[in-house]
C-alpha cells in the first residue's frame, strides 16, 4: 500500500518530495494504528496545511478500502 501512496503523492502529483514522504513513513511507524491510515492522515495535513485535509484524506482512504473489501467479498461467493 505504501508503494501506491508513494507513487501517487511523490511521483505522479509531486505534492511531497521523497525525503518528506520517507519522514512521514517513519513517523507513521512510530504512532499506534495502521501505517497506511497514519500516513494518509499526515500527508493530508501536510499538503493542505489543515486538520480538515488530514481527516478528509483519512476518510477517503477508509472508504476506498472498504469498497475494495466489499468487491472482493462478492467474488468469493
Amino acid at each position: 500500500m505504501l508503494s501506491l501512496i508513494q507513487f501517487e503523492i511523490v511521483d505522479r502529483h509531486h505534492w511531497l518530495t521523497l525525503q518528506q514522504f520517507t519522514d512521514i513513513v517513519a513517523i507513521s511507524q512510530m504512532t499506534p494504528g495502521p501505517i497506511g491510515i497514519n500516513s494518509a492522515t499526515y500527508i493530508g495535513y501536510s499538503v493542505t496545511g489543515s486538520v480538515f485535509g488530514g481527516l478528509l484524506l483519512r476518510r477517503l482512504l477508509f472508504v476506498c478500502l472498504h469498497f475494495l473489501w466489499y468487491c472482493l467479498s462478492l467474488t468469493s461467493l
